[in-house]
Order: C-alpha cells, then structure tokens, then sequence
C-alpha cells in the first residue's frame, strides 16, 4: 500500500509542480502579456489548491483518505484535459481558468487525502522515516517535472528559439514560429494529462487490504 502511495504522490508531482510555470509561459509566448499578467492569469491554480485542502480535510472524517486521494488525483486530470484540448491563443480565458481552477483543486484534494493516508498506516516509531522518503519522493517528482515539461515544451520549434520560449517573447516572431509552440504546449499537457491518469491508478491500488 505505501509503495502505491508513494508512487501515486510522485506522479502528482510531476503533474503538478511546473503547472504554474508552463501555464505562466503560455499565457506570455503565446498570448503577449507580460509576467504580471501571466502571474495573474495563474492564480486559479493556488487558489484551488488552497480551497481544496481544508475542504478535504474535513471530509477526511467521513471519506476514506485512499478515495481522496483518487478523487484528487481524477480531478487534476480532468483540469489538464481541459488544457489539453484548448491550447489555441484564442481560447477563452474562462476556459483556462477552470482548468487551471481544476487541477488546483485536485491537488489540494489529493495531497491532504495521500499523507493522511501514508500517516495513519504507519507506528508511531516509523512516521520520521517515512515522512522523510516520501518528501524526498515528492522533490525528486518537482525536480523532474520541470526538466520533463521545459525538454517536451522546447521540442517543438528550433533550438535558435528555445530561449524565446523560456524568456516568454515567442508571440513577436511568425506566426508559423507561434503555431509550432502551440503544439508543443499541448503535447506537454497531455504528458501531464497521463502522468496524473497514472497518479490516479497508482492511487487507487493504494487502497489498504481489509484485515481478516
């Protein structure tokens, strides 16, 4: 169950942790605006993460913690679909926003059911150990998750202009140059999108066995 466990939080890391980078990226190299706009069009996502967690915690007393963290982790996907499927500039910001809103609210949901989960299956003597290699699980998935998002995200146009793409200042070259982003960006949501899917699975065989 906790290998499980820890393997589903690993994947929610990776989905999650460079959202706010590739979605801040989006809204510069693809729609113009500037890093203080793009800051602001992100919001949803912190937003949902910090209205989810104390929901869910709540919950937490009538709701198994595996099926949150399920529920979670389902939620998160179904926010990246959403950015998956409406990459175009001329999306509509709302729509993005209840993506973004989505996977927020996932995350929050899934991170308050996983480590309650994690906690309440372990002796009072391992909780140390235990909280410890599941931190380190979960740095290593934020570590990789930018590498993985930023590798994906540049493969799309030519290496002369990856650095427009990390610098957000792509929308003032061709538009050919902006088509190929747009590409990338959703070939890397939907990289995401699967990483989370699998989250989800991993998440439900967490499931503990019933004691006989």
């Amino acid at each position: 169950m906790l290998a499980f466990a820890n393997l589903a939080s690993f994947c929610n890391a990776v989905a999650r942790s460079a959202l706010i980078l590739l979605a801040a990226l989006y809204f510069q190299a693809a729609r113009g605006v500037d890093a203080f706009s793009a800051a602001i069009a992100v919001l949803p996502v912190p937003v949902g993460m910090a209205i989810a967690s104390p929901i869910a915690g709540a919950l937490g007393r009538r709701i198994p913690s595996y099926r949150m963290s399920v529920g979670g982790a389902l939620l998160s996907s179904s926010g990246l679909l959403i950015l998956t499927l409406f990459p175009d500039p001329a999306t509509p910001y709302w729509v993005l926003g209840i993506g973004l809103f989505l996977c927020g609210c996932g995350s929050g949901a899934f991170l308050t059911g996983n480590t309650t989960q994690v906690m309440s299956a372990l002796p009072a003597g391992s909780l140390g150990v235990v909280n410890g290699f599941r931190l380190m699980i979960m740095n290593l998935g934020i570590v990789l998750s930018v590498a993985l998002t930023l590798s994906v995200l540049s493969s799309s146009v030519a290496p002369a202009l990856r650095s427009l793409v990390y610098q957000g200042t792509l929308s003032r070259l061709s538009p050919v140059a902006v088509d190929q982003l747009m590409a990338g960006f959703q070939r890397t949501y939907a990289t995401l999108f699967c990483v989370a899917l699998a989250g989800a699975l991993l998440a439900a065989l967490a499931r503990a066995k019933p004691v006989p």
